[in-house]
Order: C-alpha cells, then structure tokens, then sequence
C-alpha cells in the first residue's frame, strides 16, 4: 500500500470510481446497449471497444480491488474479473432497461435524484457505508 493511504482513502477512491461510473452510464445508457450487442461477437468493433473504453475501467478497478481487501468488503478470493461484470451488471441495468424500470416502480431512473440514489445503493453493496 502506498505511505499515507489507508482503507479508508480506498474506500473513498472505489466510491469516488462507482458514482463516476453510475453518472456516465445514466447519461450514456446507450453504451450499455451498445457493449451488451457488441460484447457478444468477436470482431475489431468489440476489440476497439474493450481497448478504448472497458479496459482502463477494469484496470482501475483492479488495482482499486488489492487495495480494497484491506477493507473486508472484498474477499481475498474474489478475482478482480467477476468485480468489474458484477459492478457493470449492477450499475447499467436499471438505465438499459429503463422503461421497464419506469412500468415496474413509477419512477424514472434517469432523473437525478433517481441516479443518485443508485450510485448509494451500488456504493453501499459494493464497498459498505461511510
């Protein structure tokens, strides 16, 4: 661990990381529905996606998960891998399926508040409470 950092500051970091991620994709549902079609094929589309825009993600994120052990929200044996699908999974689906969201609850999970709320749930499950 870098001198002067602590769990505490990780856990800010991942935080800080999760609520940056949740706000890109409520502004940018479409990159969920776009990396959910072309994920699936092998291809340069998916190749230049997965180099551009994934990959420094799942970098963050697993550089942010060895640290992040010190704060017992993650297990030792948790591959950094299975991390970053469940946080992408946890975060995109309510903004990917944002009118069934809306049928479901009433709400939009697109307005701001909604948003918000979101990054504290993701946040909270993730990395525990302040």
């Amino acid at each position: 661990m870098a001198r002067g950092r602590g769990p505490l500051e990780d856990r800010e970091r991942l935080a800080l990381l999760i609520r940056a991620y949740v706000r890109f994709v409520a502004r940018n549902p479409e990159f969920v529905r776009l990396m959910h079609e072309e994920g699936k094929h092998e291809g340069p589309r998916m190749e230049w996606l997965v180099d551009r825009h994934v990959r420094p993600l799942y970098q963050a994120i697993a550089q942010l998960t060895e640290r992040a052990r010190g704060l017992g929200r993650i297990p030792a044996d948790i591959d950094p891998l299975h991390l970053h699908y469940i946080l992408a999974g946890s975060v995109g689906l309510i903004f990917h399926q944002a009118p069934e969201c809306r049928r479901l609850s009433g709400r939009d999970p697109m307005d701001d508040a909604m948003v918000e709320a979101h990054a504290d749930a993701v946040v909270h499950l993730l990395v525990g409470s302040d």
